[in-house]
């Protein structure tokens, strides 16, 4: 069972080395509907564990986004969708949504999603649901992936839940940056990406 799972890594990764030679590295975004610390936090996560397992990423800062120099560009998106982050929404590969588990949050996010998807076709989302309280936070995250699925017609690629900081919770997001990893090798230099383009 283990060789063929690490077989079938291989295969993804030799796959989207091909797709990505051919259209550029695929963006991946890390969206929270309103400024925190945890969010900020969970997109330095991510860089973290992804250079520990020697994957290239191009951040928002860098200019070098060439084929041969990056596995993923991911870029850190806040708040209300803006026409200057239209590109970044039209050409996610995926959308890693960070939410706090409290209703608020969940109505707040749900809110402001189905606001850029009217601008947009929303890529496959990994819910990363923020929480200190263990009470109904698995519930928020079911909660707004149903209405995801059912109002934005969005994929749930995965859902990952953070309890306390995420640099302390280094096994949650290896095994979300682990689902990215297994996605399907999309990047598209079209006006969208090609699964967001299936959703319309």
């Amino acid at each position: 069972m283990d060789d063929q799972a690490t077989k079938l890594r291989q295969l993804v990764r030799t796959v989207r080395h091909a797709a990505t030679v051919a259209t550029g590295p695929p963006l991946l975004m890390v969206y929270a509907p309103s400024e925190s610390p945890d969010a900020m936090q969970l997109h330095s996560a991510i860089v973290e564990v992804c250079t520990i397992r020697g994957l290239r990423l191009a951040t928002s800062g860098d200019v070098d986004t060439s084929p041969d120099s990056v596995d993923w560009r991911l870029v850190q998106v806040v708040g209300d969708y803006q026409v200057d982050d239209h590109e970044h929404w039209n050409r996610a590969s995926a959308l890693i949504v960070a939410v706090h588990g409290d209703d608020e949050s969940v109505v707040e996010c749900y809110k402001r999603l189905k606001i850029a998807h009217q601008h947009t076709p929303l890529p496959p989302m990994e819910l990363v649901v923020l929480s200190t309280e263990p009470e109904g936070t698995e519930q928020a995250a079911e909660r707004l992936a149903q209405t995801c699925q059912r109002f934005l017609l969005c994929s749930i690629a995965g859902r990952t839940i953070l309890r306390g900081a995420a640099e302390s919770n280094p096994d949650a997001i290896a095994t979300l940056v682990e689902r990215l990893l297994m996605m399907a090798p999309i990047a598209s230099s079209d006006l969208h990406s090609p699964i967001a383009a299936h959703q319309q």
